[in-house]
């Protein structure tokens, strides 16, 4: 079972926590920035692939996977002439398209994870300023091993299929299961620097987070988990409050949108977070007040034409 702990609200503890889990390299991380929709169940967490929550788990599963079949074969017709060189070379196979698919944003079974918990902490951290985000970290390799000693004949089978009608005949004879997928060949710059991986499902519907605590044993009663200890399944929650501020921190070591988006897009994404940490800045405060003082300044009835306070504002006309 994933275990749950109260909601940090404080970056300190926090902190410390992380800390102590950063000193494995076996890390499997994933960030959601809201609990999901039952986050006091024992396993809930709406940990959905994109298709799944596109589609709705409530279709029956032939509707589902013709859904599947048909995002596939047509993301492969225009890769076909948008994509580059490198890119290409991953359509051969269906898993090697949903990952291409997964980083350009069309609906996949796949979910992303990272192998850093700063990362997944930034994208627990993002979005739904008003909800409490959560940090899923389990130990990586027990994940690999108890998949493989359960089902690696069908991974394997799976990981060949390189046809779309194949691949939806075969998902429906699938056990369900799920298991770590790692970037063969080509790796964009931006699975690079979020150090990125996947969870991939055997079945459409399937929570990740459920069929992960399946395959990875409960750490033994009475034994610590974290730093020295097993790193066990849990499931960190960051209270809504905390956002700002835990991404200010992160900015301090450089886990920011534009370090985790390489581009204009990631630009554009980091004033978003900066936005919000911003305005609990002390210097951003005391700057507002000069502003506002000089504004009530230029307010007063004996004030000059907006034009001319502009002059004033900007040192004169003319002024560089």
């Amino acid at each position: 079972m994933w275990q749950a702990e109260q909601p940090f609200a404080d970056w300190p503890p926090l902190c410390e926590k992380l800390l102590d889990l950063s000193r494995s390299d076996l890390l499997a991380c994933r960030g959601q920035p809201a609990a999901g929709p039952r986050p006091d169940g024992p396993t809930c967490t709406g940990m959905l692939s994109s298709i799944d929550r596109s589609v709705g788990v409530d279709h029956p599963e032939d509707l589902r996977l013709v859904v599947e079949e048909v995002a596939i074969k047509r993301f492969r017709q225009h890769a076909a002439n948008l994509a580059g060189f490198t890119e290409l070379q991953a359509l051969s196979g269906v898993i090697g398209t949903m990952m291409l698919m997964q980083h350009y944003g069309a609906p996949t079974r796949l979910l992303d994870w990272t192998e850093s918990v700063w990362v997944g902490l930034y994208f627990a951290c993002y979005g739904d300023w008003h909800k409490d985000g959560v940090l899923w970290v389990c130990d990586r390799a027990l994940l690999t091993r108890g998949v493989h000693e359960r089902f690696a004949d069908e991974t394997e089978v799976m990981r060949r299929v390189n046809r779309e009608e194949h691949w939806a005949q075969l998902s429906k004879l699938a056990r369900p299961w799920v298991c770590p997928l790692f970037q063969q060949g080509f790796q964009s710059e931006r699975m690079a620097v979020q150090q990125g991986f996947f969870t991939f499902a055997s079945r459409l519907g399937l929570d990740h987070a459920e069929w992960i605590d399946r395959v990875i044993p409960d750490p033994e009663p009475g034994v610590a988990v974290g730093g020295e200890g097993p790193i066990g399944k849990q499931r960190i929650r960051i209270a809504a409050p905390l956002k700002p501020r835990v991404l200010k921190e992160l900015a301090k070591m450089n886990v920011t949108g534009s370090s985790l988006f390489p581009g204009l897009d990631g630009v554009g994404e980091h004033l978003q977070a900066a936005a919000r940490f911003l305005a609990t800045d002390h210097a951003v405060e005391l700057h507002a007040e000069v502003f506002a003082a000089r504004a009530r300044e230029l307010a007063r009835p004996s004030a000059r034409p907006l034009a001319t306070a502009f002059e004033d504002l900007s040192g004169g006309p003319g002024a560089a």
